[in-house]
């Protein structure tokens, strides 16, 4: 049993993006007893379901900041830009709302994640570390960062069989994540989606490594740290034997009230 409903703010917006594209697009209905993907899209050959997500701060991190700015104290936030556990979980969940046998038949699955609140290039970073299990390497000798790839957990790997890729609608920005995992990337590289976004606005990593942007591991099935073994076959594949390390980046915003506005400065 299915019923109607109305569709929520990040919905509409998303909607209204793919119809930008040519997509045709209509979101689906409540099912009593079983999850289901928010939208179905469809363009000239293939058909897809796309799950919306809305990321904003958590509420708890919200409640200190303004206790503490109310206070007149300065607001220090450090975030990791490496894998979430917290944007897993939100994943595993939406792909098996993706994969809800009430839901239509489709050629492609995907995420569509909406970054928003104070921090959104933050939070896209840490998506990015979650889906891509991105770590960055500092060479030692060219004196150069560059990421790789599936270095470390990555929900890209976990859910291969299921997820495509991921639509990300940033401030100021489009890109669509291509699964290079997936059996159905190249179907998804070569969509009348990914043609009208334009090669800029797709990520697509096999290209990229042929291209000599990025390193791309072969994926850690874990579980842990992938510690020097990964390291190691890195190096071996890159032919960069004993010339990179694994650094970690924080992104860190200091935040203070004058007056009536709150002040801030960021540092990556």
């Amino acid at each position: 049993m299915t019923q109607d409903r109305p569709m929520r703010t990040e919905e509409r917006a998303v909607a209204d993006f793919l119809r930008s594209l040519g997509l045709k697009t209509r979101p689906l209905p409540e099912h009593k007893k079983r999850k289901m993907p928010d939208l179905f899209a469809t363009d000239e050959a293939l058909n897809y379901l796309v799950e919306v997500k809305l990321k904003l701060a958590s509420e708890e991190a919200e409640r200190v900041r303004a206790a503490e700015l109310e206070a007149g104290k300065i607001h220090e936030s450090s975030t990791r830009l490496v894998t979430s556990k917290g944007i897993y979980d939100i994943v595993k969940h939406g792909v098996e709302q993706l994969w809800s046998p009430a839901a239509p038949e489709a050629d492609l699955r995907l995420f569509a994640f909406l970054a928003g609140g104070r921090e959104p290039e933050t939070q896209l970073e840490r998506m990015f570390s979650t889906f891509y299990g991105k770590v960055t390497l500092f060479d030692h000798e060219k004196r150069e960062n560059v990421d790789c790839l599936y270095y470390t957990f990555s929900s890209f790997f976990s859910f291969r069989e299921e997820l495509d890729g991921v639509l990300v609608l940033g401030p100021g920005s489009t890109i669509l994540w291509v699964n290079s995992l997936s059996p159905r990337a190249d179907l998804l590289a070569s969509s009348q989606l990914a043609r009208s976004l334009g090669e800029k606005h797709v990520l697509d990593p096999r290209t990229l490594e042929e291209e000599g942007a990025i390193y791309v591991a072969e994926p850690w099935t874990g579980p842990g740290d992938p510690g020097g073994e990964q390291l190691l076959a890195v190096q071996a594949k890159y032919d960069r034997h004993h010339q990179l390390s694994p650094a970690t980046f924080h992104a860190v915003r200091w935040e203070a009230r004058v007056g009536e506005h709150d002040e801030s400065e960021a540092e990556d």
